[in-house]
Order: structure tokens, then sequence, then C-alpha cells
């Protein structure tokens, strides 16, 4: 598969670039499958375009099943983002991470957000895809393509906090690890274009800082001899002085922007899930924050639709989550987590599929009987 074969991924290409009215119309009818309005690109609509998402659109890989099929021995197609809506829209299918991890991308650039998608390692480094949004400076993950109640963004925190999530009786916890390489940082304010730059631009405010500090305590020293001098001598020390103060304190406002700056640096470069299991917390996955290359994307979209080295195309999956619930479907076994505890049961017949589908995940037009033929095959 050629790189220019998955350009539909990009916001940049004609799915999402025809026309600004088609741009717009697309828009509007991915927030109407969400059953939102436009709003500014703040921290709040961001938490409830993710819970929208997680409630609304199922997680699953009916539609990747049946591409890896329609396909045969040739490679799959490029995601359609038009496609991916309409089925959205007429209840047909969700999507898994890749396909969900686009569909945010292209919506956040459209609503003004500032984001970039990531790479995670769950089995293979591209087997997981999630969006780093960065609001007022600060960083977010949105993994709307987990299959999991992330209901919320998970705040990354430069610091190592952990960030723990608990739905239904499951447990995961959110931790940044911090090796010394910096990501970059996008804001809405003006910015430095590298992690080098960003870094000079704080040591040059730091030393701007210490050069206004400097200029103060020598002011301050001409206003003490002045005011030995004599009492008129006195108030223009006095002045001095104060000027003196003034500029150290500017001083001081410039050494923490420099400090500011140069914590970009500072910013961790993977975040690790962990999912707590039998009492202990277990490493889940491991998010790559740099923004993703196209490449990167290319091939882990070529290796989730190869048969044998993914599940994506070689099992039957579906979650979907609620506030009340967790649905999972594995092959033909349906796990139901609530506040009480899991159940589990087995599907036997193809009706049983369909109801199940249809009725507890949402799709009641999903091709359930065509992707259980190809899975057969």
């Amino acid at each position: 598969m050629s790189v220019t074969l998955f350009a539909a991924l990009r916001p940049s290409t004609e799915l999402a670039t025809p026309t600004a009215s088609a741009q717009q119309s697309w828009l509007t009818a991915y927030l109407r499958v969400l059953g939102l309005e436009p709003r500014p690109p703040t921290l709040d609509f961001l938490r409830t375009l993710t819970r929208a998402h997680i409630m609304r659109i199922p997680f699953e890989n009916i539609t990747s099943i049946l591409r890896r099929a329609s396909a045969g021995d040739a490679d799959v197609a490029p995601l359609d983002r038009q496609a991916e809506l309409h089925s959205w829209s007429a209840r047909q299918g969700g999507g898994v991470c890749f396909e969900v991890v686009d569909m945010v991308g292209a919506l956040l650039d459209g609503l003004g957000f500032r984001q970039h998608p990531v790479l995670a390692t769950i089995s293979f480094f591209g087997s997981h895809q999630a969006n780093l949004v960065t609001v007022d400076g600060a960083q977010y993950l949105v993994d709307a393509g987990n299959g999991a109640p992330f209901f919320d963004p998970v705040p990354i925190l430069p610091d190592g906090a952990p960030v723990e999530v608990h739905h239904v009786g499951l447990s995961y916890r959110f931790r940044p690890e911090t090796d010394g390489a910096a990501i970059p940082v996008h804001s809405t304010e003006a910015q430095a274009s590298s992690p080098v730059e960003a870094s000079s631009a704080g040591d040059h405010a730091q030393m701007a800082g210490a050069e206004a500090g400097r200029a103060g305590a020598e002011a301050s020293r001409a206003g003490a001899s002045a005011s030995r001098a004599g009492a008129s001598a006195s108030r223009a020390g006095v002045e001095a002085g104060r000027a003196g103060a003034s500029a150290s304190r500017a001083g001081a406002k410039a050494g923490r922007a420099g400090a500011k700056a140069s914590s970009a640096e500072d910013r961790p470069q993977k975040l690790i899930q962990e999912r707590r299991i039998d009492g202990e917390w277990r490493p889940f996955c491991t998010y790559a924050l740099s923004p993703a290359t196209e490449a990167g994307r290319v091939e882990a979209y070529r290796r989730h639709h190869t048969r044998g080295q993914s599940w994506v195309v070689d099992n039957l999956t579906l979650i979907r989550c609620t506030d009340t619930d967790v649905w999972s479907l594995r092959d033909s076994r349906v796990t139901h987590y609530t506040a009480d505890g899991k159940q589990t049961f087995e599907l036997s017949s193809r009706a049983e599929f369909e109801r199940i589908i249809a009725e507890t995940f949402g799709l009641p037009s999903a091709p359930i009987g065509e992707a259980l033929e190809a899975l057969s095959h």
C-alpha cells in the first residue's frame, strides 16, 4: 500500500476541502449524528464532544471485516469520511480506533481545536490510535476509539500524577512517562516552531529577567546614596528605589516566562494506560504523544487489515458504553458490565446476533450476516 492511497486520512485532502460549504455541511451532519450544535473550542465543549462520541458511536469491526472481504487479495480501500459519516447516520456501523481517530481529528480541526493523532502500542506500534488535543496550553488525550468508557478527555499531567477512570466495576489508570524528549506544544498563542527554539526562547527570557533584576538592584543602591545626600536627594532616592523594585519585579516576571517556555521540554513523551485486573494495575497500552506520521498510520492500517496479524479482521468485536452499562461482544460471547457485576452468555444463531446488535449495540442496519459469512471463510 502506498502512502498516497491513505491520503484520505489527512484533513488537507479532497475529503475535507472540496469547498468550504461542503466541509461545513460535513461538520454540521457530523454534529447532528452526535446530537450537538457547534460551539467555541473550549474544554467544556471538548468534554461534551467526547462523551457524545462514546455514547453514540459503538466500537465495532464489522466494517473492517467487510472492507477486507470486499478487497479480496488486493489492498483494502482507504478510509472515506463521507461514507463513514453516512454509515454512522444510518446506524449501519461505528468504527475501531483508526476510523474514529480520523473522523474525530477532522471534526476537531473543523471546529477550531488544536489536535494531532498519536500512535500507541498494544500488540504492535500503531495497533492503537488516539487524538491529543491542546486547550489553553494544557494537553488532553481523547481516546474515543478504544472500546472503553473514556467519557472525558484525559488530562496529561506533566508532574507525573496518574489519572484514574472508574466505571461499572472497570478501572483504568493513565500515567505520564517523561524521558527528557520534547513534543510539540500547540496553543492559540504564538509559539516557537520547534522544541529547540522553544527552549532557546525560555533561556532568552530568563536572561532578560536576570538583567532586569540586576538593573533594579543598581537603581536601588543609587536611591540609597541619593537619600544620604539630603532631604531633596532622599526623595529622589525613594523614587529610584521604587523604580529599582519595579524593575526587579519585571525581571522576576520575565524569568517566570522563560521558565514556562522552557517547560515545553518537560512535556511527557509517552502515556501509559493501565487496567486493574485481579487487584493489580497492569500495563495495557503505551501512547507515543508526538504527532503520528502518515507513513506510520498507513502501515498500521495495512497491518490491521492483514489476516493473522490483527483481531480487527480475525475476530468479531463490538463494544458499547453508556452511563450505566458496558456491553461487549467477542465472537459469540456477550459480556454485560454493570455496577452490580458482570454477566456473560453465548449467541448461537444469526437471529440472536441480529437482535442484540440492533437492540443493545444500537446498529439495526449493521450487515452482521455478511460479516459472519466473511469470518466463516
